[in-house]
């Protein structure tokens, strides 16, 4: 779920607004801010002719956080995200008949670039802190409980997003809600969440269920100073996938250019929906 650059603004001012006039009572916004940069030579684009590589400065990614507490237990966190957007453009050449060398259909080329710098809401999230001891409920576009406690462990998000957000089989943030705490002083930690499953990138259809995520990570030697942070970690995931009926129907008339792309009709499908990709 992606919010637009006004709904992000209106959120960040909103809650230095609302801390601030809680900030006698408890506890004020503090803002902070994150940004990846770097200049990178790409061996892999070496031109032997050139005797050069492909090489840049950019700016990858920067967030910009609000944090605060409207009373000893709820706590809130807003978080804005700034990163290079991304589409997908087609191109088109001829495809001509190697006897008669005329037309006989259009190749396509599928082409994904990179883009300007755009602007969308990446946290954002109220906390009931102590809930059960050591534990808070966490609500709204929150984190998922592989990715953050993976960036912890690596360390290097400066350099490269970690595998699970990297091949985007699990998204670093989706809306729902959360429980997350810890046991025995830090030797079990967990975090359990039931969010939309589309990511906080794309928009729930109202139609694919609901994402069922659970990890559990065991620190074995939490009491040794040089070893505490060793962990053992463990992912559930599972898609939800809610019973609908959709009644499609479409038609695309056929196109003489592209023989390979007849008209199609699709009628009414019940049944179980696939989950988003």
């Amino acid at each position: 779920m992606r919010l637009t650059k006004s709904v992000v603004c209106g959120i960040l001012s909103a809650a230095l607004f609302a801390s601030a006039a809680a900030a006698d009572s408890f506890k004020a916004p503090a803002l902070s801010g994150t940004v990846f940069a770097h200049l990178r030579y790409d061996l892999t684009s070496y031109d032997a002719a050139d005797q050069e590589g492909a090489w840049e400065f950019d700016v990858p990614r920067i967030y910009v956080t609000v944090k605060g507490a409207v009373t000893e237990k709820l706590h809130y966190r807003v978080t804005a995200d700034v990163g290079r957007e991304k589409y997908t453009y087609y191109t088109y050449e001829p495809e001509f008949d190697p006897v008669t060398g005329e037309i006989i259909g259009l190749i396509e080329t599928e082409h994904t670039k990179t883009g300007r710098l755009d602007f969308y809401a990446k946290y954002a999230y109220f906390e009931v802190k102590d809930v059960l001891p050591n534990h808070s409920i966490i609500g709204g576009i929150e984190k998922t409980p592989w990715v953050g406690n993976e960036e912890e462990i690596w360390g290097w998000r400066v350099i490269r997003k970690v595998a699970m957000d990297d091949r985007k089989w699990e998204s670093s943030a989706d809306l729902g809600l959360g429980v997350a705490g810890d046991f025995g002083e830090g030797l079990l930690k967990h975090h359990l969440t039931l969010t939309n499953g589309a990511g906080y990138g794309s928009p729930e259809d109202g139609l694919s269920g609901k994402a069922v995520a659970y990890r559990l990570s065991v620190y074995p030697l939490v009491g040794n100073e040089d070893l505490s942070g060793l962990s053992v970690n463990a992912l559930y995931w599972r898609m939800l996938i809610s019973r609908a009926v959709s009644i499609r129907v479409s038609f695309t008339p056929r196109n003489p250019l592209r023989p390979n792309r007849p008209g199609t009709l699709q009628g009414p499908a019940v049944g179980p929906l696939p989950a988003p990709s």
